[in-house]
């Protein structure tokens, strides 16, 4: 039944905010934002006249931002990029089916229910990327709650929770309207909250892929990992 419901939802479109707490410094922004499965992600963070003034999107491993306040156009790859902002390397497949809450492909898993927290607990075998997946399921729903994974590099104590949040119905489907992404501890996550929210909307592919407009300058991740970078006002 979970992976059913995975299956249903193949994209989602909304608006409303995002919040990232990195490197001990908390940022917040309205924002709109594009799913699709397997790979892709657009981000316009949007100003109070619902502008936008940043835009961030990924297709496959390749990530790219344009900053209009700057002019400046970033690209590189989709690892390092997510790296300014939690540190935790995962891959454009690996951060959508976060994000969608889906299940791993295993049929063997260890699953219980937990009466305290009134959900079922599944445990999925030792990947080569991840030592430990667990994963919580709301009984009514058969919804994801929340995702537990450890990664097979000890010494970075390498984790990932993910939470799933304020469930809403859109057609005969629903979905969170918050997700929360919490790597290697609390000081660093990404929390995104949705006001309006459509689930299945077509995606056409060229919003993944931004342009470079005439006379920007183009700088890579790495360039730009060594210059100061301008996200939102901090808080």
């Amino acid at each position: 039944m979970v992976r059913q419901t995975d299956v249903q939802i193949q994209s989602i479109r909304g608006i409303g905010g995002v919040e990232v707490v990195s490197n001990g410094k908390k940022f917040k922004a309205r924002q709109f934002m594009v799913l699709g499965k397997p790979d892709m992600m657009r981000v316009d963070l949007l100003s109070f006249l619902d502008l936008p003034y940043l835009r961030l999107a990924f297709k496959g491993d390749t990530f790219q931002a344009m900053d209009m306040r700057s002019n400046v156009f970033y690209t590189g790859e989709l690892v390092k990029a997510l790296a300014l902002f939690v540190p935790i390397e995962v891959t454009s497949r690996e951060f959508i089916a976060l994000v969608f809450g889906e299940i791993p492909e295993e049929d063997h898993l260890w699953a219980r229910y937990d009466p305290g927290r009134r959900l079922y607990e599944l445990d999925f075998p030792p990947s080569a990327r991840w030592t430990r997946q667990t994963f919580w399921i709301q009984p009514k729903t058969s919804r994801v709650v929340e995702i537990f994974k450890k990664g097979v590099r000890e010494s970075e104590k390498e984790t990932i929770r993910i939470s799933f949040g304020r469930f809403r119905k859109a057609g005969s489907m629903t979905f969170p309207t918050q997700v929360e992404i919490e790597a290697s501890g609390a000081d660093n996550r990404i929390r995104f909250n949705f006001r309006k929210i459509e689930i299945n909307p077509p995606l056409p592919r060229e919003p993944f892929r931004l342009p470079v407009p005439p006379g920007a300058e183009v700088v890579t991740i790495e360039e730009g990992m060594r210059r100061p970078f301008v996200f939102p006002t901090p808080e």
